[in-house]
């Protein structure tokens, strides 16, 4: 798949909506672990306005730049990926 088209990929609402699913299980998991305390700042925002776009959007670039990522992916797949980047993404919310 070429740049041109990750980037439209970004736009599929089917695979937003499953990684938009995804990123909200993950932000409740981290949440859930003291030890990630400096996340909870961007998971407090991902499930208190879970119709934000801009973390949403954030994360889609970050998920579609795998290349297992595709229009046919499976929810397990999505989540595998959103789990890698989640982290990352949350610590850049704090700078």
């Amino acid at each position: 798949m070429s740049f041109v088209e990750r980037h439209l990929l970004v736009r599929n609402e089917d695979l937003r909506v499953k990684t938009k699913m995804a990123v909200i299980k993950a932000a409740n998991a981290v949440l859930s672990a003291p030890e990630r305390e400096q996340e909870h700042k961007f998971c407090y925002l991902v499930i208190s306005e879970p119709e934000n776009t801009y973390w949403l959007d954030q994360i889609m670039y970050s998920t579609v730049s795998n290349p297992a990522i595709t229009e046919a992916s499976t929810d397990s797949d999505i989540e595998f990926t959103v789990n890698s980047v989640f982290g990352r993404h949350a610590l850049a919310f704090n700078r």
